[in-house]
């Protein structure tokens, strides 16, 4: 389904177009390198997150979440939509969390995984906690030169990446947060 590549570091999976980018979910540990920019609000839907953080213990579970590496080759993903609809602050606030909308972003939950060279931008991420346009939750993974632009909403966000003992280098993010606890940019 991709362009080339098997998927390793030294032969990466091969992504140019919308569906390939989408195949992600379907390998999470491997290892992939964007050839196009690709544009996501031709997907007509609200973007499900590529690795589920799964709620009932301490450790996230692996074979849910992406633990692979992705670099962009400095080309842009657009027009990100992704998380629930809220209609008020008091449903929002009423709301009870599942595995569907925790952890928003482009990918839902990554452990140990490395991002290099990678643009988002238009994004519209929303959420309860673990929102992020890049990562809603991110634990020890590596981000170089990743860059995000858009809007952030939700109780506990962060503008390009939330989570816990994450690297970041040369990255950004460039919009607007609106966070009802706490919010990172």
């Amino acid at each position: 389904a991709f362009d080339g590549g098997a998927g390793t570091q030294e032969d990466p999976f091969q992504i140019s177009t919308l569906e390939q980018l989408n195949a992600i979910r379907l390998k999470l540990s491997g290892h992939y390198i964007l050839t196009a920019d690709i544009d996501l609000a031709q997907w007509g839907l609200v973007w499900i997150p590529i690795g589920k953080y799964v709620v009932g213990g301490e450790d996230l579970v692996r074979n849910r979440t992406f633990t692979g590496a992705i670099d962009g080759a400095g080309h842009r993903l657009s027009g990100l939509c992704c998380g629930p609809v809220w209609t008020s602050i008091e449903e929002r606030m009423g709301f009870e969390p599942d595995d569907q909308v925790i952890a928003t972003g482009f990918i839902g939950c990554s452990i140990g995984s490395i991002f290099r060279n990678l643009y988002l931008e238009k994004c519209q991420v929303s959420g309860f906690y673990g929102v992020g346009c890049l990562a809603g939750e991110a634990q020890n993974c590596r981000f170089e030169n990743c860059h995000a632009s858009g809007a952030v909403d939700g109780v506990y966000i962060a503008g390009l990446c939330s989570g816990q003992e994450c690297h970041l280098k040369k990255c950004s993010f460039n919009g607007e947060l609106s966070a009802e606890s706490d919010a990172h940019g």
